[in-house]
């Protein structure tokens, strides 16, 4: 019930939950350059993989990190 009462509660943002989405948002535009790099039109595979290790953590923190 209180949880419930949590919710239905109208909140605001934080400058500190604000300053946590920038944070993420330059994160993820450095991450996503890494894409930029083509030769001759493909991907290389290392670069891709890169991508991912860096990428999935970025993702997980971010979904997680409201666990209210």
């Amino acid at each position: 019930m209180i949880k419930k009462l949590l919710y239905l509660k109208e909140r605001q943002a934080t400058w500190l939950e604000l300053f946590f989405d920038l944070i993420f948002v330059v994160a993820l535009g450095k991450v996503t350059h890494l894409l930029v790099h083509v030769h001759h039109g493909h991907l290389d595979e290392g670069i891709l993989w890169k991508f991912f290790l860096i990428f999935i953590p970025l993702w997980w923190i971010w979904l997680f990190q409201d666990s209210h």
